[in-house]
């Protein structure tokens, strides 16, 4: 299927409980979202608000894909011109050798807070 879009965001399925996971990544697990959790798959986009609980039932969420979003900074916290990859529970924080990455923080962030990322995917080399 092609799929084409000028949109920043777009609607997706998830068959996962991500009810309380706005502003973090995900990544496509046999055609649904998913949190991603260690960098070591190319990252999607980013959640833009809470979604159904898709565990029982598959749900639709929106996705940011391209521009500036908004994501939840990780417990290793991230800087500001960074690039930044998913970690723990779909936060970011500073990207590592080989990992993918979703974008470069355009903050410093630590812990918890809601920090704007550019995306822009690829891997650090």
């Amino acid at each position: 299927m092609a799929w084409y879009s000028t949109s920043p965001t777009n609607t997706f399925k998830t068959n996962a409980d991500l009810s309380s996971s706005a502003y973090r990544i995900v990544k496509m697990a046999s055609g649904y979202l998913a949190l991603e959790a260690a960098g070591t798959a190319v990252p999607f986009g980013v959640l833009t608000d809470e979604v159904a609980d898709g565990s029982s039932t598959v749900a639709e969420c929106s996705v940011q894909t391209i521009g500036i979003a908004k994501c939840v900074v990780g417990a290793a916290g991230c800087t500001e011109g960074v690039f930044v990859m998913g970690n723990t529970g779909g936060t970011v924080v500073d990207a590592t050798t080989g990992k993918y990455h979703i974008g470069v923080a355009l903050q410093t962030g630590t812990a918890g807070e809601t920090i704007e990322v550019q995306i822009a995917l690829g891997q650090l080399a």
